[in-house]
């Protein structure tokens, strides 16, 4: 209802928000699957996918999805929000860099989550 008069600028606005979630997540999805499923796709139990207890908690990927969040904030440069570091004359880098800290973080946070869950 608020973006009745506006449509297009708040649809915008909403998918840009959707890019910047997507990109954390998508780079959370690909080092999971190159990294700790060395990229074979058997290694995927989808007996598994019904039993919460078999599978990881995801605290590895929440860490990892808030880390990306709090470096794309200060990065990003949008109409209703510039960041310090996209004013600073970068423009809107929050999705590389995003994408980026996702990928590095999340391998270390999701050994350690498999070393004390084992699963």
């Amino acid at each position: 209802i608020v973006g009745a008069t506006h449509f297009y600028t708040t649809f915008v606005d909403i998918l840009n928000a959707i890019g910047y979630w997507s990109t954390i997540f998508s780079a959370i999805v690909i080092a999971e699957h190159l990294i700790f499923r060395r990229n074979d796709w058997s290694l995927y139990d989808l007996s598994h996918w019904s039993t919460p207890r078999h599978l990881p908690p995801g605290l590895a990927a929440l860490l990892a999805f808030l880390c990306a969040c709090g470096i794309i904030v200060p990065c990003m440069a949008q109409a209703w929000y510039e960041g310090p570091i996209a004013a600073a004359g970068t423009g809107d880098i929050g999705v590389i860099v995003g994408f980026v800290l996702a990928a590095m973080v999340y391998p270390v946070f999701r050994a350690v989550e498999k070393s004390v869950f084992g699963r």
